[in-house]
């Protein structure tokens, strides 16, 4: 799998799934991160990193998955389709996109964490930032070509969306 950041959920995931292998994605400072974060929980046989650009790419086209954790909610609805549209381009048929979010209902109420994270994300990030709802993401990566969307409420802060490559 893809994933990015300093890669504590996909480290954490390829600590519980043994047979699981993971890039970590990210621009080259972060990388530097991951890289120590890896190497510390024992992963450098299973996990490495590649630098690289969320709207320019390359990305990894060896993955069977890609994660994106708390990544949409900090662009307006371009920048996701970019990001969306790479995803897409990156993945194999039948490779999953996996999306960590906190998703709204669809008239926009939610959880008081999903509600009051919406106001922040339009306050400190570019305009159109924030949480989504349902109706949003499926409307997003139907658009990007994905299929079989199945969104699954945690009873955690972010929910889990799963849309898959036809």
């Amino acid at each position: 799998g893809v994933a990015g950041g300093s890669g504590g959920l996909s480290i954490q995931v390829g600590l519980k799934y043994p047979h699981l292998r993971g890039i970590i994605m990210d621009l080259p400072p972060v990388c530097k991160v991951a890289e120590e974060y890896i190497q510390a929980s024992g992963l450098t046989a299973r996990f490495t990193t590649a630098a690289a650009d969320l709207f320019t790419g390359p990305y990894p086209s060896s993955a069977d998955a890609i994660i994106l954790s708390v990544i949409l909610h900090d662009w307006n609805d371009d920048n996701c389709r970019k990001i969306l549209r790479n995803c897409f381009e990156a993945l194999p048929s039948q490779g999953a996109l996996l999306i960590s979010e906190c998703v709204l209902n669809d008239d926009y109420s939610g959880s008081r964490f999903g509600v009051l994270m919406s106001l922040h994300m339009l306050v400190v990030c570019e305009p159109g930032a924030r949480e989504r709802s349902e109706r949003e993401y499926r409307s997003l990566l139907a658009e990007t070509g994905f299929r079989d969307v199945e969104v699954i409420r945690l009873a955690a802060p972010r929910d889990l969306i799963i849309a898959r490559k036809p």
